[in-house]
């Protein structure tokens, strides 16, 4: 595959992937209790590319310098941050302060 497409092709599925989850934050902004989430991405390793020696020259291979391959998708996280409080004037309706979560 040419290089400059798989570059473009990788840099495509990575933000795919992160108007995926941007979506998804706007799609549940207004739920109670939502936590966002959040993408993270990073490089491929920059590789050595060098002129490999073919038939018709007489000289070793010779250093081109160093290409990237695009980028992948580093991880996905949750931000757990504290959310606002909403005033509902019902008795049975609780928030934290603070860490922790609810739980049975």
């Amino acid at each position: 595959m040419v290089k400059g497409l798989y570059t473009a092709y990788t840099g495509m599925i990575e933000e795919m992937r992160r108007m995926d989850v941007m979506t998804n934050n706007l799609a549940n902004a207004n739920t109670t209790g939502f936590k966002k989430e959040g993408t993270v991405n990073q490089s491929f390793d920059d590789q050595l590319a060098i002129k490999i020696k073919d038939s018709s020259e007489i000289m070793p291979a010779k250093r081109l310098g160093t290409v990237n391959l695009g980028v992948k998708v580093g991880e996905t996280y949750r931000d757990y941050g504290q959310g606002s409080f909403s005033v509902t004037d019902n008795p049975y309706d609780v928030a934290l302060d603070g860490e922790g979560f609810f739980c049975n």
